[in-house]
């Protein structure tokens, strides 16, 4: 039996940020959120200050592109919507293939296709 609603979570990893040069972003990770069952997609990050978190919320019909662009250690996804763009940075590889792969199986699922182009 398959989960319809599946929420899927991932953060920048440590190792990934120390890799890219930039220790600083560790005490200020993205995380991103995938909610199938709310059909959002969630993405927050520390804001430079450590007294907040900033975070964009974006519906499933409102994705235009999804690009991954993958790096030695980690990943970055890139989610372009009607009006803007929503990124989250040196998520793990694995992670990222895990997004990819939830969306595009919930886009093949879903009653009304609107396809979702994967870069």
């Amino acid at each position: 039996m398959q989960k319809r609603n599946m929420e899927l979570k991932a953060s920048s990893s440590l190792v990934s940020l120390l890799f890219a040069g930039i220790p600083w972003h560790i005490f200020f990770p993205w995380a991103i959120s995938v909610d199938t069952g709310q059909q959002i997609i969630k993405v927050s990050k520390r804001n430079w200050f450590l007294i907040g978190v900033d975070t964009q919320i974006i519906q499933f019909n409102y994705i235009r592109t999804i690009t991954i662009n993958q790096h030695l250690i980690g990943a970055d996804i890139i989610i372009k919507v009607i009006g803007g763009t929503a990124e989250a940075k040196y998520i793990s590889k694995g992670d990222c293939r895990k997004i990819k792969d939830l969306l595009i199986s919930f886009n093949q699922r879903k009653k009304n296709k609107k396809n979702i182009v994967i870069n």
